[in-house]
């Protein structure tokens, strides 16, 4: 059988319909608010029961709109952390410190003295020769 343009225009707009369709079916979804009874995936029924509504609305909310699944992330062994001795923590924040400051020289300290006193003087010079009552 021979189909039309139109026709076959049509039959190649349908996967795009459809998508289109999905897409506004998800939108309507995340819309409505969920029922009373929804347990999000991953939750145990009976913890699900001992949680207060507030909680509920909220888990519901992240599961919606964040994906968020229960896991077993926080029940893990701690990771065991390197073994480093009171001496050797020290040492590390004396080199940082060292690295940081860096060494002045006398000339520099001089410098910095001689800047002090000059913007000291340029102060006091701006001041009123008055005094003035606190």
């Amino acid at each position: 059988q021979s189909l039309s343009t139109e026709q076959l225009a049509l039959l190649a707009a349908i996967p795009a319909m459809q998508e289109a369709i999905a897409q506004l079916q998800a939108q309507v979804q995340t819309l409505l608010p969920p029922s009373s009874d929804f347990i999000p995936p991953g939750w145990d029924a009976e913890v699900w029961r001992s949680l207060p509504p507030q909680d509920k609305r909220h888990f519901r909310f992240m599961f919606r709109r964040r994906n968020f699944r229960p896991s077993q992330q926080g029940q893990a062994e701690p990771v065991a952390l390197p073994s480093v001795t009171v001496e050797q923590l020290k040492e590390q924040q004396r080199a940082e410190v060292a690295q940081l400051v860096g060494e002045v020289s006398p000339e520099q300290k001089r410098e910095v003295q001689l800047v002090k006193q000059e913007i000291l003087r340029q102060f006091w010079s701006q001041a009123p020769d008055e005094d003035v009552p606190f």
